[in-house]
């Protein structure tokens, strides 16, 4: 079989339709699939035009241009609906190909169609999903916005809109907040919203839903908020506005305030009573009337005795005809104007009052009344009355509301436009009443004030325009008040005048904003004639763009193009200014200057009345800054702020990248993984000012120590990590190490102080020791731990036995941490002993561990373990208290003579600030007598801090404690604090115990110790004492106490006070 056969015969059993079709649009060649899917033979197709098989529309329309584009030379693809005979309607994926034989020209085309119908359908399905849900998402009523919180070294900063729906922009007002964060959008929202962005922050950290109301400074607005975290570092808020709620119940409590006022405010009289006849309460018109000085002359004591006791001709008037009480008696109201009051100096005046029932919760509970002095305008009605009359036909043809008033307040005539104002038909029906009984009542007040102060003042006041509420719509009176006198000049009341200047204000205010917003605005406007010219500009357009508005005005915006967008740019911004009236977006300018500079920009059409588009106005700001701050966030995002080194995340992305390098390459690398060695006493000594310093200087040596390739940075505190790429082999990181450290030990001199600085490095390689990034950072901290553990400022290579040792500790603390809940640790006691008759002085608790299957396990293991985890301080308290309890088992057996009990405090419980408040809880709590109990502490404790110690040691004393210095002699102290602190014994170490009296050096270090403590009259307890030997040494230097397995091992309980028992005294 020929190849060209074999190649034919398997063309023709794929299942794609394919054809070959000739230069002159004529089948050449067909596959079975193409022959199936016409329902043709293969004579009928092959040899004949293409328009035998498909009408002449498709063929000149959709088939012809493609075949010629294809015999041009050109692969042409597409995909469309195509009727079959016998398939019927399907979508295929068409290719023509140009064919050539024997690399000659193109003899024809390969026609490969596919019939994709299925998935073609199956997307259709999918897009009409999604519409479902979008139209859903569109429609909500509640806001909705998802965004993602940015966060700045763990903290999160701020926030960016990812998604949100019609209802966020119909709530809120804000416009194209997709994409920007919340600073842009609503400037100054993080320092006026901090507590709403911490909960954002909360429950993208927890993952736990809120619920909550808040409110909006940058919006105006209160808003009921659920948020919810669909994604770490996400939030989706749900919302709603609630304003008009807040403000119905902000309203309501300034209504309430206002009714208070009110009553203060008021010139009336007002008291109120209860169905005894007790008043209730009287606001200060009320007292000054009847001559008191304080609220409580009055409230609590029955109304009727105190001022209302007899008519005005001196007949008493019984409390059961007063007619104040026929308000709640009846429930009716009663109005009254022909009896007295009486002053609290026994004087009386007529009154006019007015008694309401007091209702609560429907109730009557007793009365309100309302009273007048009415002395003056007994004598003054008369004469207004006159007055009225002549007056009213004048004012009735005034075409402004006139009204006129007494000294009360109270209304003594209007003309009609004021009455119709007032909803009633007729002036008179004015008279008695005042601003409270009207629709404006709420301005009641402000205006008696004002008349107050007209009448007061003798003085008028003209042309005041004030804004009111008019059954719910604002409108703005210009009103003049004056003096309302009687034929002898006196003041008797007040007269107004207003009319409604509504429309003027409200022009006039349109106009100063307008001016005011285009001037002061501190974003730039522009505004243009239809033809682009430059008709106005304010001052920001000139102090961000430098021209001046003569230098633009007349001119085109084209002058401030930056030549940094292209022809494009522009044709769909002003076509989509054309459709939508609206274009918002970044774009560069250029300042008269020549500097080009970012800007957001927003041009909106203006049109008249009827529609038609009359200018256009450009608003925009200056984003120079926001740009810089993007760009310095994204630094500060992947390096650590105080160093200016690659940070944790930049550093994992550049040791992936170079592990990938590496595998591409076969190339090796190493990693350094450096930690300072005492680090935190520099803090703590020097302040963390210096220790900034420090780590600054370290960050400096790194980098001079490697190659420019190489990459240095720094984790966190004082972890540093160093990567060597294209090395040729480990050697080349010792070299390097060494380099390192012999830089760092070399003194640093920093603000007066010379420091030397030694570190620990652990070297991991690639690919001995790990294929990926974590397991290499891993390896390298193991390695640098080992380092540090075998002596400092030294470095150490990966090794297995490395990560099984470290997996022992780590398991070794897992189940040190059980042991303390599981009650795993006993205590076990060593008697201290008198040198000079071997009388038991003392006994010190040691604690054991007995591991649930290992058994007990050596205090070497464990207690290093657990004062470098902290478990430590958990552990010391569980011993401290229980020692002072079995201590006070022991005293209350008689047949045990007194002891000390020595208790040892480890250096992080020594430097725990609650020690002494848990030293004494734990005395008082036990009843352990203070005297009897003595606390050790290292030496190297003690002086790692001096002055400290000094003071947690001078805190202790004052308990009554007795205190020890242990295992002298291994640490640096000097005399000079030996006076200074309050110890009671030194603890000789049993390291210098060991080789006495062989070792001539430890003998007299030994001697030398004793021979001091007795100059500082000091007691001296040696440890570890094992021979006879080593106490005759002792007895013989004059020391105090021993300690060791000479006179026993350590005991439990039981077994010491059996030891204690049988032999008070023990002797070798």
């Amino acid at each position: 079989m020929q190849p060209a056969d074999l190649h034919r015969r398997l063309v023709a059993g794929i299942p794609d339709h394919i054809a070959v079709v000739g230069c002159d649009y004529v089948y050449l060649w067909v596959n079975d699939a193409y022959l199936a899917a016409h329902g043709r033979a293969r004579a009928a197709i092959e040899g004949h035009h293409v328009t035998d098989l498909f009408e002449p529309g498709v063929f000149e329309a959709v088939i012809k241009p493609r075949l010629d584009r294809c015999f041009a030379g050109a692969e042409v693809h597409y995909a469309d609906w195509f009727a079959f005979p016998v398939l019927g309607r399907r979508y295929m994926n068409v290719i023509y190909t140009p064919y050539r034989q024997d690399a000659g020209p193109v003899a024809g085309a390969i026609v490969c169609a596919r019939d994709v119908t299925d998935q073609r359908l199956a997307q259709e399905a999918l897009l009409a999903s999604e519409a479902n849900y979008r139209n859903l998402f569109e429609n909500m009523l509640h806001g909705y916005a998802y965004c993602r919180l940015l966060y700045d070294n763990g903290r999160a900063v701020d926030y960016r809109f990812l998604v949100v729906n019609p209802a966020f922009e119909n709530l809120t007002g804000l416009r194209d907040v997709v994409g920007h964060k919340v600073s842009q959008v609503i400037p100054g929202f993080l320092d006026s919203n901090p507590e709403l962005f911490a909960a954002y922050d909360r429950v993208a950290q927890s993952g736990q839903p809120e619920k909550f109301e808040t409110y909006v400074p940058g919006l105006d607005r209160w808003f009921s908020v659920s948020v919810y975290c669909p994604q770490p570092e996400h939030v989706v808020i749900v919302f709603d506005n609630v304003t008009d709620s807040r403000r119905t119940q902000r309203a309501l409590e300034n209504e309430r305030e206002r009714i208070r006022l009110l009553l203060d405010s008021m010139a009336e009289g007002m008291y109120g009573v209860d169905q005894a006849g007790v008043c209730t309460f009287v606001n200060k018109a009320g007292l000054a009337m009847l001559g008191y000085d304080d609220p409580g002359q009055v409230v609590g004591h029955p109304i009727h005795q105190l001022i209302h006791h007899h008519h005005a001709d001196g007949r008493p008037y019984p409390p059961e005809a007063c007619r104040v009480y026929q308000a709640y008696r009846h429930d009716a109201g009663v109005h009254i104007d022909d009896e007295v009051f009486w002053r609290r100096d026994g004087s009386a005046f007529p009154v006019e009052y007015w008694s309401y029932p007091l209702r609560q919760d429907g109730q009557v509970i007793g009365s309100v009344v309302t009273f007048l002095d009415i002395s003056e305008r007994r004598q003054g009605e008369a004469r207004l009355f006159e007055a009225t009359q002549m007056l009213k036909v004048v004012i009735d043809t005034v075409p402004h509301y006139v009204f006129w008033k007494d000294r009360q307040s109270r209304f003594l005539g209007a003309n009609r436009a004021f009455a119709r104002l007032a909803g009633l038909d007729d002036p008179a029906e004015l008279v008695g009443c005042d601003d409270y009984q009207f629709h404006w009542r709420a301005y009641a007040a402000l205006y008696q004030a004002d008349d107050a102060q007209v009448m007061a003042s003798e003085t008028a006041k003209l042309n005041i325009i004030e804004p009111i509420d008019l059954e719910g719509e604002t409108r703005w009176l210009e009103t003049s008040k004056e003096p309302l006198r009687d034929p002898r000049g006196q003041v008797i009341g007040v007269v107004g005048i207003f009319r409604d200047v509504t429309e003027r204000i409200r022009a006039e205010e349109k106009l100063r904003q307008a001016a005011k917003v285009f001037e002061s605005t501190t974003e730039g406007v522009m505004i243009t004639a239809l033809d682009g010219k430059v008709i106005a500009v304010n001052q920001a357009f000139t102090d961000i763009t430098g021209y001046s508005e003569a230098e633009v005005l007349g001119g085109n915006p084209r002058q401030l193009k930056s030549s940094r967008h292209e022809a494009d740019f522009y044709r769909t911004m002003w076509q989509e200014i054309r459709d939508k009236g609206l274009w918002q977006g970044e774009i560069w300018n250029r300042r008269k200057s020549g500097e080009i500079y970012p800007e957001w920009l927003t041009i909106n059409t203006v049109r008249d009345q009827a529609g038609r588009p009359i200018n256009y106005v450009g608003v925009f700001s200056d984003i120079s800054a926001v740009k810089q701050t993007e760009a310095k966030l994204n630094f500060l995002a992947h390096h650590d702020p105080l160093t200016e080194l690659p940070n944790r995340m930049l550093f994992n992305d550049r040791l992936e990248h170079a592990i990938q390098r590496a595998k591409r390459e076969s190339a090796r690398l190493a990693l350094l993984f450096i930690d300072l060695d005492q680090f935190k006493h520099v803090n703590d000594s020097l302040g963390h000012p210096i220790g900034d310093k420090l780590l600054c200087l370290v960050a400096q040596v790194l980098s001079a120590s490697v190659r420019a390739e190489d990459s240095v940075a720094r984790l966190g505190g004082d972890e540093f990590v160093v990567l060597l790429e294209g090395i040729a082999d480990v050697d080349y990181a010792s070299d390097v190490a060494r380099k390192i450290l012999a830089a760092l030990i070399k003194p640093h001199r920093l603000d007066g102080h010379d420091l030397v600085v030694g570190a620990s490095i652990g070297i991991s390689a690639y690919p001995e020791d790990g294929g990926d990034a974590a397991t290499l950072l891993r390896n390298a901290d193991t390695a640098m731990y080992h380092s540090k553990a075998e002596g400092r400022n030294t470095f150490r290579y990966y090794s297995a036995e490395l990560t099984r040792s470290a997996r022992e500790r780590l398991t070794l603390e897992g189940e040190l941490r059980q042991a303390i809940e599981r009650g795993e640790f006993e205590l076990h006691y060593q008697p201290q002993v008198a040198v000079a008759d071997g009388a038991i002085v003392g006994v010190e608790a040691l604690v054991r561990w007995r591991h649930r299957v290992g058994g007990l396990i050596s205090p070497a293991r464990f207690i290093p373990l657990a004062e470098e985890t902290g478990l430590i301080v958990p552990l010391g308290e569980w011993v401290l208290r229980t020692a002072c309890a079995q201590f006070q088992a022991w005293r209350n057996d008689p047949s045990l003579s007194p002891f000390t009990l020595a208790v040892n405090l480890s250096p992080r419980q020594f430097r725990n600030k609650g020690l002494v408040q848990l030293v004494r809880a734990i005395l008082e709590e036990t009843g352990m007598p203070p005297r009897q109990l003595e606390l050790e502490i290292t030496e190297g404790a003690v002086m790692e801090q001096p002055e400290a110690a000094r003071s947690t040691l001078l805190a202790l004393k004052s308990l009554g404690i007795k205190l020890a210095i242990d295992d002298f002699g291994t640490g640096y102290s000097s005399l000079a604090y030996l006076r200074r602190f309050p110890i009671n014994v030194l603890k000789i170490d049993q390291s210098f115990m060991r080789d006495i009296p062989n070792d001539v050096g430890a003998s007299e270090i030994a001697a030398t110790i004793i021979a001091m403590a007795r100059n500082l009259n000091l007691k001296v307890l040696a440890e570890g004492v094992e021979t006879g030997d080593q106490l005759a040494f002792l007895m013989a230097r004059g020391c105090d106490y021993s300690q060791g397995y000479l006179h026993s091992r350590p005991l439990d309980g039981d077994a010491f006070a059996a030891l204690l028992r049988g032999s008070p005294r023990l002797r070798t």
